[in-house]
């Protein structure tokens, strides 16, 4: 019995060793000192099927471990600048530890050897990792500030970027902090703790689950933390009081034990600090709910001025058992309470003559979020994984505000309006992503993925307009709701020795609805209410998609392209549910064609290119005919017969890294052509006229409806370059931007396009000098040019200069000075347009304390008391100016603890 029992023992262990995959540790020395070689890159290329190659660094301490290699040969290259390369062929079969490698000075790179110590920056395949030590800041910093002085990286109050491209998540230590908010997570982060910052394109959930590039990636930024600061806590708190009342609190605590990372933050003040981006799902973030004006304008998008009191709490949590599970998750939640006032002048052109509005505007929003976000993995065995990763957000938004608009030709005044508007809207959006991948332990490469969606979204409110010229009031009651599910079974396939084939059929059936409800009230009578139908509708839109794709992706050691092809089966489905009339059926049948891919050029330099074609649906809002009024000079109304619109989109990227010369070159072009793109058509009434029962356009008022045009074409290139002067100790990057776009619209029905070009550059100063001299020092000028077809008189010109500059300078006897400098300069469309500013901040600190934990500031704001906001639109239609209120002149004491304790 024994005998039998033992091969099967032993054979059932085997297929254990199998499944469970291959692990290789080793370490790496200097073959002369013995000294530990830190960041080392270690390559395995699997020899049959490079796809299932892998790569890591070496440590602090010079060793590496690789993980979950099968069984094969493997030419292991490991390679360090000023050390001859090392190679050698291994046959896999178990987990085995190669011990020290050594690795021999290059005598023909021994110079250069000294400066590899000071490199910034290091080029890692795709990725570009940024050495912390080699950037110097102030005690005090967050990492955002480290960031800000690394070369091609900017960071503003709407985000970051890398060499023009937007960061679009920020992770710690390779896990989501605060799900995918970079500015949330780089200002609570200190900048001691950082080690690295990788920046790189991070692979789909599918991709990475599956082996198979599908081209979807994140630009992601991760901070990597000093070995010796990952165990312990660490956080800040402030305490702030100043004159006109205004106030300041806030704090961050993180505890790091091992795998668990842990981090609460909380913050209150009225100084518009918020530096945390906000979900917005009810439509009425901006602090106005109008649901009128110019929703389907091509203007540019107004972000939120005014004074803000803001009050916010939140925390991220993230944990893994190796090998098994891993769990993210963050909770955030903000409150803030805008208030605004503005003046808005807008020209439109019309024929022969120009139609000026002139408006003043008071509002003031309360608006409350809650953003869940988690992601879990776990393992159920070598071959099984899954993912869920749910978010949700729930939103509420109270508003109110008061406009004061007037219309006129040639200094007559054609129209006029004086209105109260009040919103109440409470709304919220789920996400629900599950992913299941199964490897096949027949063949390596070979799975099979189903990625499912459910999603879900709603909101509810109530909208009162007051018209005080005519003592009457219209109460809208509005609700928007809708369910999306989807589902995309995917096999990948070997083959060859470097290649894969995959098969995906994706289906989805997305299901809409907007029903709004008007009623009119008498402000002395307001028991008595009367349904107005022309401005009541309830509307169901239905989209179900079918699309079958064949994907073949080819990878060697220095290349891969993807070739994909999918069918697109559209049914668009739209129907008014109060009316009865029958349901308007739009079918779309579209060939969906991609490719990507990365060209080695030579050793520093790299092509990587991105063809695509998409399609785009349009909202509830722009299908539904029903009139909004609520803006009573300009009125909205949708279009059930629009048709979806058809994007090709090209993207090359090409990047070259001296890392011995510490710099970079990388340029970047995007080019956007939409067929069937949903632009607008704006009517321009030259007298009264009826739109519906009751309804009148007012001579002057403009209505704006969506419309299906083609000739859209985008085109944008951004070329970065990044240098060190190693002698004055500073790092410079240079950025040079230009665009053209082409949109057309519809004026009066007739068509014009608007044309405009774009020359965008900033240069940008980072002191690397020491940590008790900090500044950054920026010059930005953006020159815009628009031209229009049947508009010739609306043409114009216009231009920006910014200058800014930031200040940290330690004194002896623990005494700091800070400052910031932003000085604005308009050149506008007209003399009437153009205004300077300069707003100046300035700041001195005392630290006391042990390790200075303690700090003492006063602050002055605006110290010129020159602050302003101003923001300038060109469309199709129109030009126009807005003034908004902004906070001004203040002091501030406050009052720093900061904790540092790590084992």
């Amino acid at each position: 019995m024994k005998k039998r029992l033992l091969p099967i023992l032993l054979t059932f262990t085997s297929l254990v060793a199998w499944s469970q995959g291959i692990n290789v540790t080793g370490k790496v020395m200097e073959t002369d000192t013995g000294e530990p070689l830190i960041g080392t890159t270690i390559l395995f290329v699997n020899v049959k099927d490079s796809t299932a190659s892998k790569f890591t660094t070496s440590g602090l301490d010079g060793s590496f471990i690789v993980k979950d290699l099968t069984r094969a040969f493997y030419k292991i290259s490991i390679r360090s600048v000023g050390y001859k390369p090392y190679s050698r062929l291994v046959r896999l079969t178990q987990t085995v530890s190669l011990g020290v490698i050594g690795l021999e000075p290059d005598v023909e790179e021994l110079e250069e050897v000294v400066i590899e110590s000071d490199l910034a920056v290091i080029q890692k395949g795709d990725t570009t990792v940024f050495r912390a030590g080699s950037f110097k800041t102030n005690p005090d910093a967050t990492a955002a500030d480290l960031v800000s002085k690394m070369p091609g990286i900017v960071i503003s109050d709407t985000g970051v970027e890398s060499n023009g491209e937007s960061i679009n998540q920020v992770l710690l230590d390779g896990k989501r902090f605060f799900g995918q908010d970079p500015l949330l997570a780089l200002n609570t982060i200190p900048a001691e703790v950082v080690n690295e910052v990788e920046v790189f394109d991070q692979q789909s959930e599918r991709s990475r689950m599956s082996g198979f590039e599908d081209g979807n990636t994140t630009k992601t930024m991760n901070v990597v933390t000093k070995e010796n600061k990952r165990q312990g806590e660490f956080g800040r708190f402030v305490a702030g009081m100043g004159s006109d009342s205004r106030y300041m609190l806030e704090g961050n605590l993180n505890s790091f034990k091992k795998n668990r990372q842990l981090t609460i933050l909380g913050m209150s003040n009225d100084i518009n600090k918020t530096e945390f981006s906000t979900s917005d799902i009810t439509g009425s973030r901006s602090g106005s709910g109008r649901r009128g004006g110019n929703r389907f304008s091509g203007g540019a998008q107004q972000t939120p001025t005014g004074i803000t009191g803001t009050n916010t709490f939140g925390f991220n949590y993230s944990n893994e058992k190796p090998e098994k599970w891993q769990l993210e998750t963050s909770y955030f939640f903000d409150r803030e309470n805008l208030e605004n006032s503005a003046r808005t002048q807008r020209e439109t052109f019309i024929g022969d003559f120009t139609q000026e509005y002139d408006e003043e505007n008071a509002s003031e929003s309360l608006n409350s979020n809650h953003r869940f976000n988690l992601r879990g993995t776990y393992e159920i065995d070598p071959n099984n994984s899954l993912l869920f990763s749910p978010s949700l957000t729930l939103q509420d938004n109270e508003s109110v505000d008061f406009t004061e608009g007037t219309t006129s030709v040639e200094g007559s005044q054609i129209n006029q309006t004086i209105n109260n508007f009040l919103s109440e809207t409470q709304g919220y959006t789920s996400k629900n992503n599950l992913v299941y991948s199964h490897k096949f332990g027949g063949k390596t490469g070979r799975t099979f993925l189903l990625d499912m969606n459910v999603n879900r979204n709603s909101s509810e409110g109530q909208d009162s307009f007051q018209d005080l010229l005519s003592d009457s009031s219209i109460v809208y009651n509005n609700k928007t709701y809708g369910t999306l599910w989807s589902a995309e079974p995917s096999f990948s396939e070997p083959v060859g020795t470097s290649s894969k084939l995959q098969f995906s059929y994706l289906m989805s059936r997305n299901n809409r609805a907007r029903e709004v409800e008007a009623f009119e009230f008498g402000l002395s009578e307001v028991q008595n209410r009367t349904f107005i139908s022309a401005l009541s509708n309830r509307f169901e839109s239905i989209a179900t998609i079918h699309q079958p794709s064949i994907a073949l992706s080819k990878r060697s050691f220095s290349n891969f392209f993807t070739f994909q092809l999918a069918l697109q089966a559209t049914t668009l489905e739209n129907g008014s549910l109060n009316t009865g009339s029958d349901t308007f059926t739009n079918r779309f049948m579209v060939l969906l064609p991609s490719a990507f891919g990365r060209i080695p050029i030579s050793d520093e330099v790299s092509m990587f290119f991105r063809y695509s074609t998409q399609t785009g649906l349009p909202t509830t809002n722009q299908l539904q005919e029903v009139i909004d009024n609520s803006n009573p000079l300009f009125f909205a109304v949708g279009n059930e017969e629009l048709d979806q619109s058809y994007t090709h989109q090209l993207f090359v990227r090409i990047g070259k890294t001296n890392t011995e010369r510490n710099t970079s070159l990388s340029n970047f072009i995007i080019l956007r052509q939409t067929n069937d793109i949903i632009s607008s058509a704006t009517l321009i009434a030259q007298s009264d006229s009826l739109l519906a029962d009751g309804v009148v356009l007012p001579r002057g008022a403009q209505l704006t409806s969506p419309i299906n045009l083609d000739g859209f074409w985008n085109l944008r290139n951004t070329t970065t370059y990044s240098f060190v002067l190693t002698q004055l100790k500073l790092n410079l990057s240079a950025n040079l931007g230009v665009g053209y776009t082409k949109n057309p619209g519809l004026i009066n029905n007739e068509l014009n396009t608007s044309e405009t070009y774009n020359l965008n550059s900033r240069l940008t100063i980072a002191s690397n000098i020491s940590k008790n001299v900090d500044f950054n020092v920026s010059y930005t000028y953006n020159a815009n040019k628009v031209e229009n077809t049947i508009q010739s008189r609306q043409n114009s010109n216009f231009f920006t200069h910014t200058i800014g500059g930031k200040m940290n300078i330690t004194l002896p006897g623990n005494f700091v000075l800070r400052s910031d400098l932003n000085y604005q300069y308009y050149d506008g469309i007209s003399d009437d347009f153009n205004t300077t500013y300069a707003l100046w901040n300035a700041s001195v600190a005392k630290k006391f304390l042990k390790n200075n934990a303690g700090e003492l500031t006063f602050t002055a704001f605006d110290l010129l008391n020159q602050n302003q906001s101003i923001t300038q639109d060109v469309t199709a239609s129109y030009f126009q100016e807005r003034n908004s209120l902004v906070l001004q002149q203040y002091f501030m004491v406050s009052l720093m603890y900061t904790l540092r304790s790590f084992n």
